[in-house]
């Protein structure tokens, strides 16, 4: 990340940091809705791992998955319409991150929000065998999607050099 911000300046670095915060803090509302508790916070290279406690439903779990993609669309729904208004760049920038973020992590991709809620949601539902073969395809396939994303932002970037290094950076670390 500190390349990134070398790359891009702190004006862009800051506002992608804010929206990972606001992302953590969504699921931090969302504990204390839940009446679960944060047994612990492990900062990782491109996110965070809340571990929690005291959460007993499945769909309490996926509450908690989902907050923090959501606290993003909220965000990019709040900002985006002021961005265009005010023809602020920065503002636009800082909503398209919010959307960027809630996209990502609601992708089935091992270690993801979106994968941990499909889990949660139909663990109970499922044979546990037939549960991981079924996400491991979709793991397969949504990590591809993401790849050529990946690519097509780098290509709309006109290769900036910040894109490619989130890009290639958000490829090779797995969140397991």
């Amino acid at each position: 990340m500190g390349v990134l911000a070398y790359i891009e300046g702190a004006s862009p670095f800051l506002l992608f940091l804010s929206c990972a915060l606001i992302h953590e803090i969504g699921h931090f509302i969302a504990i204390k809705a839940v009446n679960g508790k944060i047994g612990r916070v492990d900062i990782m290279p491109l996110g965070a791992r809340i571990i929690t406690v005291g959460i007993t439903s499945h769909i309490n779990d996926v509450n908690v998955y989902l907050s923090g993609p959501l606290a993003n669309i909220l965000f990019f729904v709040l900002s985006f319409p002021a961005g265009v208004a005010a023809n602020s760049p920065y503002v636009l920038y800082f909503s398209l991150c919010n959307l960027f973020l809630a996209f990502v992590n609601l992708l089935p991709i091992s270690g993801n929000d979106g994968y941990c809620a499909v889990i949660a949601l139909v663990s109970q539902k499922a044979q546990e065998e037939k549960l991981f073969s079924v996400m491991e395809k979709t793991r397969k396939i949504s990590e591809a999607v993401f790849v050529l994303l990946s690519f097509l932002a780098v290509l709309a970037s006109r290769f900036n050099p910040g894109v490619i290094g989130l890009t290639a950076a958000a490829n090779i670390y797995k969140k397991d």
